[in-house]
């Protein structure tokens, strides 16, 4: 064996080497990586068996939380935009339909504009108070 060849086996055992540290590196980090997953997914079982659990706290957009509700069709267009759901609650208790109507045509663009009997399907459905509050 000459010195020539030596040299050449050297340089691919460090070559595999290298190529094995690299994949130590990768594969601990990955290790890591499940290991702080793990912990986190135990922290969050342990709260909902012991009751502490919070959910975070997350904006959800109408539209997930039709779904969530298992509701069908579409949701109305007061509950899909938030802002005017908002305008139109402030004012329920105050106003006529055809008031909140008219206010919401002029306080935001016709593309936004709710009609009466939108407003008033949306209040049987999402917008008046349960009859369980009521009997509480």
């Amino acid at each position: 064996m000459t010195a020539d060849s030596r040299n050449t086996d050297q340089s691919a055992n460090r070559a595999l080497i290298s190529d094995a540290l690299t994949e130590a590196r990768r594969n601990r980090d990955l290790l890591a990586l499940a290991t702080a997953s793990a912990a986190n997914a135990l922290t969050a079982l342990e709260a909902i068996l012991h009751g502490s659990f919070i959910p975070p706290a997350e904006p959800v957009s109408p539209t997930a939380e039709h779904r969530r509700l298992h509701k069908p069709g579409t949701p109305s267009r007061i509950t899909a935009d938030p802002e005017i759901e908002a305008f139109v609650r402030a004012r329920l208790d105050r106003m006529t339909f055809d008031q909140i109507v008219s206010a919401v045509s002029e306080h935001f663009t016709p593309d936004r504009h709710i009609s009466r009997s939108g407003l008033h399907r949306w209040w049987h459905r999402d917008g008046k108070p349960s009859d369980r509050a009521n009997r509480e």
